[in-house]
C-alpha cells in the first residue's frame, strides 16, 4: 500500500466514510493496489464493512505470467501486513483442493506486489480477528472462470465469509463502464460474458470481474458501483464497489 497512515487514522477514516445502504455485504470489487490517487475510493468502500463481521476474507486477483498452475493458491500459513499478522483458513484453503483439479497450493505466484497485502491491511483497519485465503487467477479462459465460480459457490455459500475481487476498469473507459453496468442491470449474463471475452475490454482482471458478477447473481445480492465523483478522477477504477443486500428504506 503506497500510503502512510497510522492504523488508528485508518480506523477514523473508515468510520467516516461508513454508509449503511447494505446489509449481509458478501462481495467486494475493489483496486488491485491501494495508491494516493485511488485511496479515498478504496477507503468509501471499505467504510461500507463497518458493523459486518466476518471469519474469513478470500482475495482472488489475477496474476501474470505462463504458470503451471491455472488457480494457484500461497502455501503460507499467515499474512503479514504492516499492520500485523493475518492467519490462513488452511482448513477452507484445503477444501478448495479438493474440489477441483485446477485448484492448488502453489508459490508459483506469490510476488511482494500481489493485491492481497494492501486489501488485509484495510481489512484490518475494518475489523479484528478474521482469517484469509488468496486465490490466483493464471488463467482467465472461461471454463476456468466457470469453474470458480461454482467452487465458490459451492463452499462459501453457507460460510461467514467475504469474497475480495481485486481487478480495474481505467476512468478512461467510461464508455465500457456504462455498457457493463447496463448488462448487469438487465442481468445479461451472456451478454456480460459475450462482450468481456470479444477482445473488446479493457478489465485487468477480467476474469476475476466476471467470478464475482456471476457469484453476485448466483446468491441474489444486488451489485452497486461507487463511481459518482470518483468517476473522472485518474487512477481510480470504474468497477470498484461491493455486493450485499440493499437496505429499504420503509
Amino acid at each position: 500500500m503506497k500510503i502512510t497512515f497510522k492504523k488508528k487514522e485508518l480506523q477514523n477514516l473508515l468510520q467516516k466514510k461508513s454508509r449503511q445502504q447494505h446489509d449481509g455485504i458478501r462481495i467486494l470489487f475493489v483496486p488491485l493496489l491501494v495508491t494516493d490517487k485511488n485511496f479515498e475510493l478504496v477507503s468509501e468502500i471499505y467504510g461500507q464493512l463497518i458493523g459486518n463481521n466476518y471469519e474469513t476474507i478470500v482475495i482472488i486477483e489475477p496474476v501474470k505470467g505462463d504458470l503451471a498452475k491455472k488457480i494457484p493458491m500461497p502455501s503460507a500459513s499467515e499474512f503479514k501486513t504492516q499492520f500485523g499478522i493475518v492467519p490462513v483458513n488452511e482448513e477452507l484453503r484445503n477444501e478448495f483442493c479438493d474440489e477441483e483439479d485446477d485448484f492448488f497450493i502453489d508459490d508459483s505466484g506469490l510476488h511482494g506486489q500481489m493485491s492481497l497485502f494492501d486489501h488485509l491491511a484495510l481489512m484490518q483497519c475494518a475489523k479484528e480477528d478474521f482469517s484469509a485465503v488468496s486465490v490466483q487467477l493464471a488463467d482467465e479462459r472461461l471454463e476456468i472462470v466457470d469453474e470458480i465460480t461454482y467452487v465458490f459457490r459451492e463452499l462459501l455459500a453457507a460460510r461467514n465469509v467475504l469474497i475480495i475481487c481485486a481487478c480495474d476498469l481505467s476512468t478512461e473507459h467510461s464508455d465500457e463502464f456504462k455498457r457493463i453496468k447496463e448488462v448487469i442491470d438487465n442481468n445479461d449474463t451472456s451478454g456480460l460474458k459475450n462482450f468481456l471475452y470479444s477482445g473488446q475490454s479493457k478489465i485487468e482482471g477480467m476474469g476475476v470481474f466476471l467470478t464475482g458478477v456471476n457469484i453476485a447473481k448466483d446468491w441474489e445480492l444486488d451489485i452497486e458501483f461507487l463511481n459518482g465523483d470518483y468517476h473522472q478522477r485518474e487512477g481510480n477504477s470504474l468497477i470498484t464497489g461491493y455486493a450485499g443486500f440493499h437496505i429499504s428504506e420503509s
